[in-house]
């Protein structure tokens, strides 16, 4: 017990200030995760706009083409291809649905030009993907075909 009332208070004096610096460190670790909590999870944007959607990719159709290949020397070998546009947009779509007999004529015009050993391999497929796409790219005006790729790719006599 207490030799004075003076003791008292000073014991309750103690106590207090215990409580008051413990609520200021939790304030403070409260705090502090807040911050941590916004910086983290907050929402990036590379364009400064927040919140904006991102474009969903749009598989055109091109169709399926067949024609003989160009002779160097191995007459009779034909290709036979079915593509994909990936595209954004459907101003896109719509573009390539008003030009898709300029389209045609384009990719067989580059088919037909084409070697045997220019369309064999990964390689030939891929340097055949990439000048369909920037040909059919020339033609549009608004839109922009990102990727073309094969559904079926076949060479063959």
């Amino acid at each position: 017990m207490p030799k004075s009332s003076q003791d008292w208070v000073e014991k309750e004096r103690g106590g207090v200030s215990l409580y008051i610096i413990l609520g200021v460190i939790f304030l403070i670790v409260l705090l502090s995760a807040a911050a941590v909590g916004f910086i983290v999870f907050r929402p990036d944007s590379a364009d400064g706009e927040q919140g904006a959607p991102t474009a969903v990719p749009i598989y055109y159709e091109a169709g399926e083409f067949v024609t003989d290949l160009a002779d160097d020397g191995a007459a009779g070998w034909y290709i036979r291809v079915s593509m994909q546009f990936v595209v954004f947009g459907q101003d896109s779509v719509s573009e390539l649905d008003s030009i898709q007999s300029q389209v045609t004529h384009t990719i067989y015009k580059i088919m037909r030009n084409k070697t045997v050993g220019e369309v064999k391999g990964d390689e030939g497929m891929e340097s055949l993907s990439v000048e369909i796409r920037e040909a059919v790219n020339y033609l549009l005006s608004k839109g922009e075909v990102v990727e073309v790729y094969f559904t079926e790719f076949i060479v063959s006599r």
